[in-house]
């Protein structure tokens, strides 16, 4: 059994269960670079003993139809992603992306699975400076791209997430994920309900 251990950062309490950081009252896995800061923290802490294995953070992203369908057609799998939010900017080489789309403004689906190789700041003349000032890049050998025509609906797991409450005031999934808010954190468990959900999800080669 692993042996659980808490670290306090910036107000907030962190919670190292054995495989990853979550902060302990939301559940929320956080950013990448906040976790390597814990991690040096706890190695204070056991004074000198090795630190933990780097975690992975987990977000998800709001793919509109019409920009899917624009991408896929005119530049295929770029195995990027750019957006304004700093959450993509803080993202490190293991952590996913999880995108969905709103298939033919339909059926809720998952479209991609990015696992980052690494991210940048986009320049005015990159292609993606339109959708962002940030931009992910995936690995293409662990990066997957789900083939929207055959995979589940995933309405019920989407309105179920951590930030739709008994309060929330929307009609649809999508007002949740206007503008910057494209960009949403996911908790540890959300994270391995999409891992488990994607291994039946057939891709596009």
């Amino acid at each position: 059994m692993s042996v659980r251990r808490y670290v306090n950062y910036n107000g907030k309490k962190y919670e190292w269960d054995g495989a990853r950081w979550v902060e302990y009252l939301t559940r929320l896995i956080p950013p990448s670079t906040t976790a390597n800061q814990l991690n040096k923290i706890l190695q204070v802490q056991l004074k000198g003993a090795p630190i933990p294995k780097t975690t992975t953070s987990s977000v998800i992203f709001y793919w509109t139809w019409f920009n899917y369908v624009n991408d896929i057609k005119e530049l295929g799998k770029t195995f990027e992603l750019n957006q304004d939010n700093s959450l993509i900017k803080s993202m490190i080489k293991g952590d996913h992306i999880w995108a969905f789309t709103r298939k033919d403004e339909k059926l809720f689906v998952m479209a991609m699975d990015l696992v980052v190789s690494h991210t940048r700041d986009n320049l005015s003349s990159d292609p993606g400076h339109k959708y962002g000032k940030y931009c992910a890049v995936g690995d293409p050998n662990r990066s997957r791209y789900f083939n929207v025509s055959s995979v589940l609906g995933i309405e019920n797991v989407l309105w179920g997430l951590h930030f739709f409450t008994k309060e929330t005031k929307v009609d649809t999934i999508g007002q949740m994920f206007q503008g910057i808010n494209a960009v949403r954190p996911l908790t540890m468990e959300e994270d391995t309900r999409f891992q488990q959900l994607s291994n039946k999800y057939s891709l596009i080669t």
